[in-house]
């Protein structure tokens, strides 16, 4: 059994930055205040620099959005597959269709 993930949206720290990290959030409606999903580090000589810091924090926060559009596109190659689009399309939406089922597993901690 595996466990949901942390309701979105989640959202990327903009008020207590510091020169060393980047902190993803979403709100808890139980304690009515935010929690911490994520926290992307960076601290050093071999620190990332503060931009790219800020993408990859923007990328963690974005993925609820992303595994429920993959899932919502999964659904659609798997429509489209079978729908008498002749072989090319339908092998294209079968290629896509295993792509997004495996990138939703690796995100859900299972196989597709």
């Amino acid at each position: 059994m595996t466990a949901s993930h942390t309701p979105g949206p989640w959202t990327v720290d903009t008020g207590h930055r510091t020169d060393i990290d980047r902190t993803v959030f979403a709100h808890s409606p139980i304690h009515n205040n935010p929690i911490a999903i994520a926290r992307v580090y960076g601290e050093g000589v071999m620190a990332s620099p503060d931009a790219e810091k800020i993408a990859n924090a923007r990328l963690i926060a974005a993925a609820p959005d992303l595994l429920a559009a993959l899932n919502d596109a999964a659904a659609g190659f798997a429509v489209l597959s079978t729908a008498g689009l002749g072989e090319t399309h339908e092998a294209f939406a079968r290629e896509n269709f295993a792509k997004a089922k495996a990138a939703i597993a690796k995100a859900q901690g299972t196989t597709p």
